[in-house]
């Protein structure tokens, strides 16, 4: 029998956030109002987490929503979160810079030909 992924018996990130907050399963269940049964079962992937355990979850644990979900499921790394939480504290000078950082960056951005042209001309330079 095939061992399965980390991705697969872990499908969220529930039990990492629970012990990170050092909660128990039952304590996490009576801050997020989720019977501790069915919270274990969402936490397993054996039942699907949907969007009001989300609400409920994310606001005991003090996080994001996205927070909930693994990266490849489209949740944040903790260096994207911390990329989010420092963009939203920047005073409005520092996001129009950082804005008009993004908005050149779009330009490459899915273009593979415009990146190798820059590289081949990089090359040319130093050679």
């Amino acid at each position: 029998m095939a061992r399965k992924s980390k991705i697969e018996r872990f499908p969220n990130r529930i039990r990492e956030l629970r012990e990170q907050a050092e909660l128990s399963l039952e304590k996490l269940g009576q801050l997020s109002g989720i019977h501790f049964s069915n919270l274990a079962k969402i936490e397993t992937g054996e039942r699907e987490m949907k969007d009001h355990h989300m609400e409920q979850l994310s606001k005991a644990l003090g996080i994001a929503k996205a927070d909930l979900l693994n990266p490849e499921d489209g949740g944040l790394t903790p260096e994207e979160r911390a990329l989010i939480d420092t963009y939203r504290d920047l005073p409005v000078a520092l996001r129009k810079t950082f804005d008009a950082l993004r908005d050149s960056h779009q330009v490459f951005r899915g273009s593979g030909e415009v990146i190798s042209m820059i590289e081949a001309e990089s090359e040319r330079k130093r050679a």
